[in-house]
């Protein structure tokens, strides 16, 4: 068994067998089931807490120690849901990812039911969070959608300036880079080109790849690839689409509107990596 990190992605090879005393990452909704302790943490639900017979999944380790997902209908007695917002704003990045692939998983055996090729039931497959048709074979898997962020930038009269965006859906009060979802044989490069002509009429050069994230504000089942880039035309104001941008334009980065993205979100990273006056990376 693995041990030495928080949580370790990685599932053990070793078939193991589930224990009353292994946590579990119990999905209420899409929230995660915790016990808040007096000091504020966060502790997990142990297996023999919660109802039995229902479907188990094997996420990783949690302390050294495996750790299960599993779908709840109602909180067991001493815990309580844990928003997803709440989950991005706590700071244990560890809980975050294991609440992200728990309810990710969960999700997707309850979205993905029957196969969509011929209708029949879907069973659960040999290989770690998929599903197969026992009729003709399709075989389904819970993977991330690929989504293109760019942070764009100009040099202002008050110091360098990132674009930021209102959405018209979603989460609708908060400030967020131009992105969306990647499209069929399209490359994130051209997505981020993309999306920054559609959603604001703008062009950008210079685009640099800045990191990745496998989840987002609004929720899991996403992977965020962003970049950075100067806008081509340092003039120009941002035209946004009505129908997915609310307002859109340019902040000073010593001067960001809030509610402001959650401090350790690959977001929240590269605007202060601009706003450190660091060149964007190679």
């Amino acid at each position: 068994m693995m041990t030495g990190v928080t949580f370790d992605l990685r599932v053990p090879g070793d078939r193991i067998e589930p224990s009353s005393d292994h946590p579990c990452a119990a999905v209420l909704g899409k929230d995660l089931v915790v016990r808040v302790g007096t000091d504020g943490t966060y502790a997990l639900p142990r297996l023999g807490e919660l109802p039995r017979g229902r479907d188990l999944d094997l996420l990783g380790t949690w302390y050294g120690q495996p750790v299960w997902s599993m779908d709840v209908t109602e909180a067991p007695p001493g815990f309580q849901a844990l928003l997803w917002s709440a989950c991005l704003s706590q700071p244990d990045v560890a809980l975050t990812d294991l609440a992200a692939r728990a309810i990710q998983v969960v999700r997707f055996r309850d979205e993905h039911r029957y196969c969509g090729r011929c209708r029949t039931e879907l069973h659960n497959s040999r290989i770690p969070y998929g599903r197969t048709c026992p009729s003709c074979g399709l075989t389904v898997y819970a993977s991330n959608q690929p989504v293109a962020l760019v942070a764009v930038w100009r040099e202002g009269a008050r110091g360098r300036e990132v674009l930021l965006a209102r959405h018209t859906y979603g989460v609708t009060d908060q400030y967020v880079v131009i992105g969306g979802w990647v499209d069929a044989a399209e490359t994130l490069e051209h997505a981020a080109h993309r999306e920054l002509s559609e959603e604001v009429g703008l062009a950008a050069e210079d685009l640099t790849y800045f990191g990745s994230e496998g989840w987002g504000l609004n929720g899991t089942g996403v992977l965020l690839a962003l970049f950075t880039g100067r806008v081509a035309d340092p003039t120009a104001e941002p035209v946004a689409d009505p129908h997915e941008i609310a307002e859109a334009r340019f902040f000073p980065l010593d001067d960001l509107p809030h509610p402001s993205p959650p401090p350790r979100s690959l977001v929240a990273r590269a605007l202060s990596h601009l706003a450190s006056g660091a060149l964007p990376r190679s």
